[in-house]
């Protein structure tokens, strides 16, 4: 069994959450049973009875290359190959494909955090697992999350807490933007709904230009001391310096940090707080220790204000136009009064 307190300290994100997921299985074996049934069923296979879970199992001859996971159902093996935001190894699937696993059936099954492209001979092989109830061809972390949440062991409470602070609790946004952040299309789409913002800002900002696919929206110099106020909307990943349960609108302040020191001082040392802008509420997160941009490293982040994206989505295309406008505006005029203050 796992011994949680002798995980090494050099794990890679993803080989960390793997040891995490066996020590949670081996302690709630439900939990392993729930999650082959759920691989197995929504791919149109009989269940099999669960028995244990193997992290990195050894079916490799050379103990090189091993995948992730291993789920044992006696005579049935789920292979599993676990990824974060990571993309595939060349020919990775099809690797694990050739592997033998003892027993009379062995699956493999891909689960991630971001959608990866699968080549059809492994998305169509007999032994791969995928959904047959949505049009994908690998699983998704957040497939495993209802099953964890619904749990009220404290292990399984405070995995759950750990998933969703991994981005992987479901999110379920209008049928329009399903595809937000995983589509070129739907990013286009979103794209026009920025309109508001740049009709608002172009007459004094130095350049206004969507970015990020349609999914941000740069406003650079609207004012002397503000060299970019990027609007985009974010989903939370494991490297977000911002803890957050599911997608969100985000306005990032950056500031000269040589030019504007008193500038950037003021923004940065304002509290931590929530705000009101029309009808979203906004949380307000300083910096602590303001990072340099890939702009330049004189321009720093400085603040960074966020505000949930599911109830704008919700909204019909020219309220939710309004919102991005009354949001853009808001954190600008604030910003600017902290600044006008000192």
């Amino acid at each position: 069994m796992t011994n949680i307190f002798l995980i090494s300290d050099g794990l890679g994100p993803e080989d960390r959450f793997t040891t995490h997921l066996a020590y949670l299985l081996e302690n709630i074996p439900e939990l392993g049973q729930a999650w082959a049934n759920l691989l197995l069923e929504r791919s149109g296979r009989p269940t099999a009875t669960y028995q244990r879970c193997v992290d990195h199992p050894p079916l490799s001859p050379s103990h090189e290359d091993l995948p992730d996971f291993m789920l044992d159902c006696g005579e049935v093996q789920i292979v599993c190959e676990h990824k974060l935001d990571a993309q595939l190894g060349p020919d990775q699937l099809e690797r694990y494909l050739a592997l033998e696993t003892r027993g009379d059936q062995g699956y493999l099954a891909l689960i991630s955090s971001v959608l990866h492209p699968v080549a059809d001979a492994v998305a169509n092989h007999p032994d791969y697992l995928r959904p047959t109830d949505r049009d994908a061809t690998h699983f998704s972390w957040s497939d495993l999350y209802p099953l964890v949440e619904a749990r009220d062991e404290r292990l399984a409470v405070e995995f759950s807490d750990y998933m969703r602070r991994l981005g992987m609790k479901p999110w379920r946004p209008p049928a329009d933007w399903a595809t937000l952040f995983d589509s070129a299309e739907a990013g286009e789409a979103f794209a026009a709904q920025w309109e508001l913002v740049r009709a608002h800002f172009r007459p004094w900002a130095e350049r206004c230009q969507k970015s990020a696919g349609g999914r941000g929206f740069e406003v650079r110099k609207p004012a002397p001391w503000l060299h970019l106020m990027y609007l985009c909307v974010v989903r939370p990943s494991r490297s977000s310096n911002i803890a957050a349960d599911e997608p969100y609108l985000a306005a990032r302040i950056y500031i000269n940090s040589v030019e504007h020191t008193t500038e950037m001082n003021a923004v940065q040392r304002e509290a931590e707080q929530e705000l009101t802008f029309s009808h979203c509420v906004v949380r307000s997160h300083p910096m602590a220790d303001p990072a340099p941009s890939s702009m330049s490293n004189d321009v720093k982040l400085s603040r960074e204000f966020r505000t949930d994206l599911l109830p704008l989505l919700e909204l019909e295309k020219p309220a939710l136009r309004q919102e991005l406008l009354n949001f853009a505006v808001g954190v600008f005029e604030h910003t600017s009064a902290v600044v006008e203050s000192v």
